[in-house]
C-alpha cells in the first residue's frame, strides 16, 4: 500500500481517481468531455453517480421478535443506465436487504445482484 505523504501527493491522487471515474458515468463518452478538466469539473461531471449504499440485517431478539437494523452503509456510484451500482464487498456482506441513497437524496430500495469477497 502506497501512503502519500504531501498534500500534493494526496491531491494529485484523489485527482487520478476522480478522472478514472470519469470514463464511468452514464451517458458521457470521451468525446464529450473537455482535454482538460479542473478536480472541481470531475465532481460536477461524477458526483450524481455517486450513491451511499444501505446494509441492514433482520435480527431477532431473545423473545422472538424480528426487527430489521441498519447494520451498515457504504459509498458506490452507479455504473450503467440500468442503475448498477459498484460498491465494496465489506458494505453488502451479511445484508438481508439494502436501500441506496442517491445524490439527490432520493432513498430507493435494492436489490443485491452478486458478490465478489
Amino acid at each position: 500500500m502506497h501512503r502519500f505523504t504531501h498534500p500534493r501527493h494526496i491531491y494529485r491522487a484523489l485527482t487520478i481517481a476522480l478522472l478514472g471515474a470519469v470514463a464511468l458515468v452514464p451517458g458521457v463518452s470521451a468525446q464529450d468531455q473537455p482535454s482538460e478538466m479542473s478536480p472541481e469539473d470531475v465532481v460536477e461531471q461524477v458526483g450524481p453517480a455517486v450513491v451511499t449504499v444501505i446494509n441492514e440485517q433482520t435480527m431477532q431478539d431473545s423473545i422472538g421478535t424480528s426487527q430489521t437494523i441498519q447494520t451498515g452503509a457504504g459509498t458506490g456510484f452507479i455504473i450503467d443506465p440500468d442503475g448498477y451500482i459498484v460498491t465494496n464487498w465489506h458494505v453488502v456482506t451479511g445484508g438481508t436487504s439494502y436501500s441506496v441513497i442517491l445524490a439527490d437524496g432520493t432513498e430507493i430500495e435494492a436489490e443485491l445482484i452478486g458478490e465478489d469477497p
